[in-house]
């Protein structure tokens, strides 16, 4: 797996190395049941964030497209396709994805976590610093990814400056 997740329930995958638990490999997916008519995109999400956290990237990443071409308007979708895209080590498509969710919507997390992963595993320090210091603007300091992003921060100023990870 190259970086390591995607967005919150794939996004702390990506950014902060996994999930604390990982739904069994052996459990099953229930079939498609959309609660209302034009809910079928959440649904794709959600089953595309299962396979995320199983590691079936592939399949995470048919569901994303399948939920993006049911609600092109939303923008985390193309944040949770860009975690899936990094994973299978696509860090340009990850960072289009992640740019177009941030477009959509500023406030987007996910997609500033994802770019900064794919900016940093492409060498951009400076611009994954930009990335984990907006991620700070929105994360609240209560947040359980606040510490990760303070320290992946700090390493990618350091790196952006020239100066050695430790």
């Amino acid at each position: 797996m190259v970086g390591g997740g995607l967005a919150i329930a794939a996004a702390c995958v990506v950014a902060f190395g996994g999930m604390q638990s990982k739904p069994p490999a052996t459990a099953e997916i229930s079939p498609l049941k959309p609660t209302s008519v034009g809910q079928e995109w959440a649904v794709r999400n959600g089953r595309g964030k299962v396979f995320a956290a199983r590691g079936e990237t592939e399949r995470a990443l048919a569901e994303f497209n399948q939920a993006i071409s049911h609600n092109p308007g939303y923008g985390v979708l193309y944040a949770n396709r860009g975690g899936a895209k990094l994973q299978l080590g696509d860090r340009e498509g990850a960072i289009l994805d992640c740019s177009r969710a941030i477009e959509m919507d500023e406030w987007c997390v996910e997609g500033f976590l994802n770019r900064a992963q794919a900016r940093k595993e492409l060498g951009d320090w400076a611009g994954a610093a930009e990335d984990y210091s907006r991620a700070l603007e929105i994360l609240q300091s209560s947040d359980a990814l606040w510490g990760p992003v303070v320290t992946r921060l700090e390493e990618a100023r350091r790196r952006a400056q020239g100066g050695r990870s430790y």
